[in-house]
């Protein structure tokens, strides 16, 4: 007898392939033309677009019994033949008598052909039971396979998972050239003041020009140490060690004089860590920024942090208000760590704007502000006791130009003098960097 054709055979939930010429497959008849909801027809081929994922298999077949089942009953099987009714997101039907017997007839005639063919035996072949997807319909047939055939399924092309790239490095501002011209008048103004030792530095974020003037000498903080401490609270922040909203107890041994009003509640009383910290700036409240040291671990967790920051010349060394002089910093140290949180290396950018928002409010605007001209904004944080006078802050100009200034003035007890040169500083920096050209940045790869 001759053997027929080998048709191709499409596996479940795959575009069939059809030879060259082939008619389109006919759309079959519903399962259950009787049933009072329609029978959902799902095309072949269905999830995959054959584009993605086609395997076809080439067998020859000894005979084949139509089955007349809508696709939309079956499930993808698990198993040669396994196959089962889908479950319809539809009303659940009302069936009919005759619809039911007619099921049953069927599913009769599926166990039958089932048994049939997987009795059925041949001399020299195998006869295995396959479903055959042929026009659209589902068959039952008997595949002729040799003892040693083998199918094989084309393997599928896998694509490579796309991965992240590794992180470049940041380029960083970096100090390029001296102002000499400012160098210059800085120089004069305070050979005019003696009794003075002041030291600045300025700073270029545009083009990473500088002035340096005895900037790397350390000097009483005063309340200029709040600024690391306030870096190293939305530090704890970003790493999800604090919380804007928790409370901080304020305890008799936190209290500190001078500045700030915490100090006249009454022991015990609570704050919310993000009215500490604003406090801790705005009006300098010693009180506050001792709780905040407090929460973060003490004096030596943060001098060790601020080492790591690269400030050599800053540590606390004694609870707000610290009026003997012993916690330092130097003009360098402040201007490099708002340099390092502008540009976003220890902080979030949430965090970073959120600091600056702050730095914005503070109250005392005798010093580097009134160096200024109009249209020019400036975040900082002013320091004052009787040996020392200091401002440091990030200004924003009209022109679009940015620099950062840090001028710190070891003087005689309480001299006024001190606070007037830091004023005259600010403002020949000011005339500086309000006419000169605002260009692309400088950057330099660490």
């Amino acid at each position: 007898m001759a053997r027929p054709s080998q048709p191709s055979i499409s596996l479940p939930g795959v575009a069939p392939r059809r030879s060259e010429g082939a008619a389109e497959p006919q759309t079959p008849t519903p399962a259950f033309p009787n049933a009072p909801f329609p029978d959902p027809y799902i095309p072949d081929p269905s999830p995959f677009e054959a584009s993605e994922l086609e395997a076809s298999v080439d067998i020859p077949y000894a005979d084949a019994v139509y089955l007349d089942v809508s696709p939309s009953e079956l499930v993808p099987p698990t198993s040669a033949a396994a196959v089962t009714t889908s479950t319809m997101n539809a009303p659940p039907p009302q069936w009919r008598p005759f619809s039911m017997l007619l099921l049953c007839t069927r599913l009769g005639i599926l166990g039958v052909g089932l048994g049939a063919i997987a009795a059925t035996s041949m001399a020299g072949a195998n006869l295995d039971p396959v479903l055959i997807w042929r026009g659209g319909r589902l068959a039952l047939g008997r595949a002729i396979l040799p003892t040693d055939a083998t199918v094989t399924v084309p393997e599928l092309e896998v694509m490579p998972q796309e991965t992240d790239p590794e992180p470049e490095p940041k380029p960083i501002l970096m100090p390029t050239q001296a102002i000499a011209s400012l160098q210059n008048q800085f120089s004069e103004l305070a050979a005019a003041q003696s009794g003075l030792e002041p030291g600045a530095f300025f700073y270029d974020l545009d083009t990473g020009e500088y002035v340096n003037f005895n900037g790397d000498r350390a000097f009483s903080a005063a309340s200029t140490i709040k600024v690391p401490v306030l870096v190293a609270f939305f530090q704890a922040l970003d790493r999800g060690e604090v919380q804007l909203d928790e409370l901080l107890t304020m305890t008799p041994d936190l209290i500190g004089g001078g500045s700030g009003a915490m100090q006249y509640q009454a022991p015990g009383t609570q704050f919310t860590a993000l009215e500490t910290a604003t406090q801790t700036i705005v009006i300098s409240d010693n009180t506050a920024t001792n709780m905040l040291i407090h929460r973060l671990g003490g004096a030596d967790v943060l001098n060790a942090q601020f080492q790591d920051w690269g400030l050599t010349e800053t540590a606390i060394r004694n609870p707000l208000p610290d009026l003997d002089g012993t916690n330092t910093t130097s003009p360098q140290d402040m201007v490099r760590l708002l340099a390092r949180v502008e540009r976003g290396e220890l902080l979030s950018l949430r965090s970073r704007d959120r600091l600056f928002a702050i730095m914005e409010r503070t109250k005392t605007k005798t010093l580097l502000p009134r160096g200024l001209g109009p249209g020019a904004t400036i975040a900082h944080k002013t320091g004052d006791i009787g040996s020392s006078v200091g401002d440091v802050g990030a200004i924003d100009l009209p022109t679009g130009k940015r620099y950062l200034a840090a001028v710190l003035v070891a003087r005689p007890h309480n001299d006024s003098r001190a606070q007037e040169l830091i004023r005259n500083f600010s403002r020949r920096a000011y005339e500086h960097f309000i006419n000169a050209p605002v260009g692309p940045l400088v950057l330099a790869e660490e």
